[in-house]
């Protein structure tokens, strides 16, 4: 009897019939019987959650197309209001691309790697660490991964002209609005002025590329404040307060102080300087900014120097030959910020409101010597005052990092120009 079911059911599959009718005409017995409920019940339960998993998937495909139609309608006006506040036109569409936030880290490391190697950014750690900017061994890639995942919200791709936003942050949360104005800013920016042809990824200035940045955050960050005090709904500067507050800002506060004040620099100090700049004329006067940028974080921590005609730092010295043969790992410019940075770093108490003050310019190299890292820094100054000042500046910062196994030597050649050189000792 069961190879005689076993048969007919096989028939009546392949004839298209159901299991359930197969069976009926047949006797079988109790076991069988058995069988055949538990193995009913089963596809019953696969049928049922199947047509539950579809009626999921419709759910979630009306929920996120009735999501991305009230989002689509907000992006519009608030594309309309920083228009508006901006003073410019958008000139095509604004490419949006949503992404899960957990997809970030893995975007991020493909960034960095098309512009450092792990090897290169080890180097560039190791670098930064003789200049005393961070702690010897720092996994650098590391820190700004977990602080670029932590910290931004959303974010305009210059190269890929398109801006990015993570599901799920509703633009019926007044901070997604005002964070959205602020990459707006910067899509407008990009179609106005390129901003891929603008200094903001070079490797060997940091002062020029700070300083630029430092108009783009600058500018974006001033509209953004206008747009906050113009959207605020009832209840919306609660909302975004209490949003503030919920955000984790752990690894910021805990990053060395060289990479937590260069990530908000441009914003803080930028803000400052665009403000200035538009005391007369608005964003009419942001505007032609952009045919004369600053060359300077000096322009941008004094923004009367800018507005006053600008400031052209000395870039060219000579080095000296005696480490021509070495490999130069990294060659750059402190700029005022950085001498800010290093006198924070290991002055915290002084009271010199500028310690870059005479500052015309600088230069330094990092060479990887058979004995470990080589450190020579030229920078010239307005005059003897100002040189020597610096001097006695830069001696008191290498002695209070204190480190062993160093040769330091600050001096002046001339009157105006400071050298220091940092080497290993030889072993």
């Amino acid at each position: 009897m069961l190879r005689k079911i076993k048969i007919l059911k096989r028939v009546c599959l392949a004839a298209g019939a159901t299991v359930i009718v197969t069976l009926a005409g047949c006797s079988p017995t109790a076991d069988t019987a058995s069988n055949v409920d538990s193995e009913l019940s089963a596809r019953r339960l696969a049928l049922l959650e199947e047509e539950n998993q579809r009626l999921r998937n419709f759910l979630q495909e009306y929920e996120a197309e009735k999501s991305h139609a009230t989002d689509a309608a907000a992006r519009t006006e608030i594309e309309l209001a920083v228009s508006q506040l901006r003073g410019l036109p958008f000139l095509q569409p604004v490419s949006y691309r949503t992404m899960p936030k957990e997809d970030l880290p893995k975007l991020l490391e493909q960034k960095i790697a098309e512009q450092y190697s792990d090897e290169g950014l080890q180097l560039l750690s190791e670098a930064y660490a003789v200049l005393g900017f961070v702690p010897h061994g720092l996994d650098i890639k590391s820190v700004y991964l977990d602080l670029f995942s932590e910290q931004v919200a959303a974010f305009y791709d210059q190269h890929a002209g398109e801006l990015f936003m993570f599901a799920g942050k509703s633009l019926d949360n007044a901070e997604n609005r005002i964070i959205l104005a602020h990459e707006l800013t910067h899509a407008l920016q990009d179609q106005h002025y390129t901003l891929a042809n603008l200094p903001l990824e070079i490797q060997d200035n940091d002062d020029v590329r700070i300083a630029v940045t430092s108009v783009l955050e600058g500018d974006a960050t001033v509209l953004m404040s206008l747009f906050m005090l113009q959207d605020m709904r009832p209840g919306s500067i609660r909302q975004v307060v209490m949003s503030m507050l919920g955000e984790e800002i752990e690894q910021l506060m805990n990053a060395p102080r060289f990479i937590r004040e260069g990530l908000l620099f441009p914003y803080l100090k930028g803000q400052e300087f665009v403000t200035a700049v538009m005391a007369e004329s608005g964003f009419d006067a942001v505007d032609e900014v952009y045919d004369r940028l600053p060359v300077s974080t000096l322009e941008i921590l004094e923004p009367s120097v800018y507005l006053e005609g600008g400031f052209r730092p000395v870039t060219v010295f000579n080095f000296t030959e005696q480490f021509a043969d070495q490999e130069i790992i990294l060659e750059n410019t402190l700029g005022a910020f950085g001498i800010q940075l290093l006198r924070d770093e290991w002055l915290p108490e002084e009271k010199s409101a500028r310690p870059w003050d005479g500052w015309q310019g600088d230069r330094y190299r990092v060479y990887k010597g058979q004995d470990g890292l080589i450190l020579e820094s030229h920078s010239t100054w307005r005059d003897a005052a100002t040189a020597d000042a610096f001097v006695e500046l830069a001696t008191r910062i290498w002695n209070a990092r204190g480190e062993k196994a160093r040769n330091v030597k600050i001096e002046k050649k001339g009157s105006i120009e400071v050298i220091i050189t940092d080497l290993p000792e030889v072993r």
